[in-house]
């Protein structure tokens, strides 16, 4: 579910294939080799946030581009599960999007305004907000709401290996055949890279995990109805 709502699971797309990315596009992707899925090429999907030689930043959760909010207006919602005193009144419930879990348990995909709207219905007892905690590293900083700022790099571009860049770097080494990373050392980069960050931002091993992705492993952009 690391794009809902945009996609959820189950939704059908197609891929195609384009010789120009663009930012805000749903790409199609390769990940990186240690995230295949049972040993077989998996296609991910998730959204292209930022483009080679620009430099992205979160900061408090808002993603900045070249020091300026990201350009578009995303549907983006968190994951709740929210526990009521009794069954809600489900067509009074319907201008939200929620699943019925049972046992008075119900699973939102809400704004921070949507969810302030569902605090105010007597029945709920806990509202918890559902984050998925990966056995990894954020590559940028320590944590997937704060960190940058961080270049893109570019084909031909120079990289001094420092402390604060040295998970992103040691991302980068199945791609440029890297095996020996010291601190301080320059290494010439030989793919132009992209970010991409899903939708559901609290439950998606996006680039934040993954690290920058070069051209290639790129397969198209997704097409949804």
């Amino acid at each position: 579910p690391s794009m809902s709502p945009t996609l959820n699971v189950g939704d059908r797309v197609a891929v195609v294939s384009v010789d120009t990315l663009k930012r805000n596009q749903i790409v199609a992707f390769y990940p990186p080799d240690k995230y295949d899925l049972n040993e077989e090429k998996a296609i991910w999907l998730s959204r292209l946030v930022a483009l080679p030689g620009e430099e992205v930043q979160m900061n408090k959760g808002k993603l900045m581009i070249n020091g300026n909010p990201y350009p578009f207006k995303l549907n983006l919602k968190n994951e709740y599960i929210v526990t009521t005193s009794m069954p809600l009144n489900e067509k009074k419930m319907a201008d939200f999007e929620f699943q019925n879990l049972g046992q008075n348990q119900y699973r939102f995909f809400a704004s921070i305004d949507e969810l302030a709207a569902v605090r105010k219905n007597g029945a709920v007892l806990n509202i918890e907000e559902r984050i998925s905690n990966y056995d990894m590293n954020v590559v940028f900083g320590e944590s997937v709401d704060e960190w940058g700022p961080v270049r893109l790099p570019k084909s031909g571009d120079v990289i001094l290996v420092s402390e604060a860049n040295l998970k992103m770097v040691m991302a980068l080494a199945e791609f440029e055949n890297l095996t020996d990373i010291q601190i301080q050392q320059e290494i010439k980069v030989s793919h132009d890279y992209f970010l991409m960050i899903s939708d559901n931002r609290h439950n998606a091993l996006d680039g934040r995990y993954l690290g920058l992705l070069p051209r290639g492993n790129i397969v198209g952009i997704a097409l949804t109805k």
